[in-house]
């Protein structure tokens, strides 16, 4: 967030109108890149399958990425029940775990990896 002229010009007429307006804006710029979720783990399941889902070709900006997850969030939220979704979850969260356990990044498994590079990998987590 910038602050502008007339912002300095406000707070030198109103301080506490100023600051009231600016904390507003903050406020406002916050929760437009906030994502609630029921917990981390959540959050991380959504994340990731917001990754598979959106194609390599297409490109997003910050705020399509987030209305993207808080749209996850939402339905995820309204299927909790779902046991196809539960089975779906699962199955996301193995795929990370698996890559946890050899210190990738999704995006990584579209690059080509050399053996030597795979091996230091599995080394270097097995310490």
């Amino acid at each position: 967030m910038e602050i502008n002229q007339a912002i300095l010009n406000h707070f030198q007429r109103d301080e506490q109108d100023a600051v009231t307006a600016l904390t507003d804006k903050l406020t406002e710029a916050l929760q437009a890149v906030t994502l609630n979720a029921l917990n981390w783990r959540t959050l991380r399941f959504v994340q990731a399958a917001r990754h598979l889902y959106k194609p390599r070709s297409v490109v997003l900006s910050p705020i399509q990425y987030v209305e993207l997850n808080r749209f996850f969030l939402e339905q995820y939220g309204k299927s909790l029940t779902n046991t196809a979704l539960q089975k779906f979850r699962s199955s996301v969260e193995d795929y990370q775990a698996h890559l946890d356990m050899l210190g990738l990044k999704d995006f990584q498994l579209r690059q080509p990896v050399t053996l030597g590079h795979a091996f230091r990998k599995i080394f270097l987590c097995a310490l």
